[in-house]
């Protein structure tokens, strides 16, 4: 399997979406029509394209408002990649979307009551690392990315004016999933689900948003600050500390990881938002979490760059573990890219699929 394919992006906002749609376009037509296909017809939703083309529509203002800036970078992608505005929006809703297989979101957001649905095929688990714990002192995080099979994994390197320069992990089409700045800021994401989901700004534009940013305190802001569209946990590094932010909409917990090493996946730790977890979501999550903690645990004051990368390979609880094999030709997720940041020397590693079955391949800011 070759590796993952890093794409150079520079200029106005306009212009780095066209250059974003016109390097990828094959690959955002494919992403476009394989996941509208899911959404539509292989998932319990009984909406059509424009059903779909509506409740991604909802979420525009909120992110105009939000990131005037991006939202002109997503109607560059469109016309780079031939494709409508549209489209391209429904792109980078693909988390918000892929929560209408729960009914009592689907009823609420769409006034149509479904029937049970499929788990939203997403399921990470990420890790921090503090310098007391690491061969190196060095500070590092990362994640196995899991998702429906399809996602195939890109690099974004991009200049833009006055913001430090980024390199974000991310899919054809869509702004941002996770990634690092030239600044020294990191970050990660889980899903969440939550009963508070509404229209809001999408996860991707969130997350660029946030490594715009120079200092670990406007990433949070960047990310509490807004109207949120759905539930997701950010897990950010710098080159001195980690915190991490569980989010539903509407409310947010925080943490400044102290303890040398920290993990989380797919369910809600802060008292308060547990009330408002949707059930049943992710079951496994709670042993991925775990078994990330005790691995890492295991090697406090040893790890390095090479040893999180062989704990991000690691097969307990298989299929469901935290190198995930759960795909099937009906749907179901694996670990579509693993990601080790450390953000002192710009350093990103990363898989194109499974880490126990790819190398690991450097890109440097």
């Amino acid at each position: 399997m070759s590796g993952v394919k890093l794409i150079d992006l520079k200029g106005t906002p306009r212009e780095r979406g066209r250059q974003h749609g016109e390097a990828l376009r094959t690959e955002i037509h494919q992403l476009y029509a394989t996941l509208l296909d899911t959404i539509s017809r292989k998932s319990a939703l009984r909406l059509g394209e424009r059903e779909l083309f509506d409740f991604a529509g909802n979420h525009v203002p909120h992110s105009k408002q939000y990131a005037p800036d991006l939202h002109e970078e997503l109607l560059g992608i469109a016309e780079g990649a031939g494709l409508s505005a549209g489209k391209i929006l429904f792109l980078n809703c693909y988390e918000e979307l892929g929560r209408l297989s729960l009914p009592e979101i689907a009823a609420r957001l769409c006034g149509q009551p479904l029937p049970p649905g499929a788990t939203p095929a997403t399921a990470c688990t990420a890790f921090a690392v503090l310098p007391e714990a690491t061969r190196d002192g060095q500070v590092y995080i990362g994640q196995g990315y899991d998702m429906a099979p399809f996602y195939e994994p890109v690099v974004l390197r991009i200049e833009a004016g006055n913001e430090p320069k980024q390199l974000i992990f991310t899919f054809p089409g869509i702004l941002a999933a996770a990634g690092m700045n030239a600044a020294g800021l990191a970050l990660c994401e889980n899903t969440l689900i939550s009963h508070d989901q509404r229209f809001g700004v999408p996860n991707p534009v969130i997350v660029r948003k946030a490594l715009q940013q120079t200092t670990m305190s406007d990433c949070v802001g960047a990310i509490i600050g807004c109207q949120r569209a759905c539930g997701q946990n950010y897990l950010i590094g710098s080159t001195f500390a980690t915190a991490d932010i569980e989010t539903s909409a509407g409310k947010h917990g925080f943490q400044y990881v102290q303890d040398g090493v920290y993990a989380h996946a797919n369910h809600y730790e802060t008292p308060e938002l547990k009330r408002i977890e949707c059930s049943g979501c992710i079951p496994d999550s709670y042993m991925r979490s775990g078994r990330m903690l005790d691995l890492l645990k295991a090697g406090t004051g040893k790890l390095d760059m090479a040893g999180l990368q062989r704990i991000l390979c690691d097969h307990a609880n298989f299929p469901a573990s935290i190198c995930r094999h759960e795909e099937t030709p009906n749907g179901g997720s694996k670990t579509v890219s693993a990601l080790v940041f450390q953000p002192a020397d710009g350093v990103m590693a990363i898989t194109r699929g499974n880490p126990c079955e790819t190398a690991f391949q450097e890109v440097r800011i």
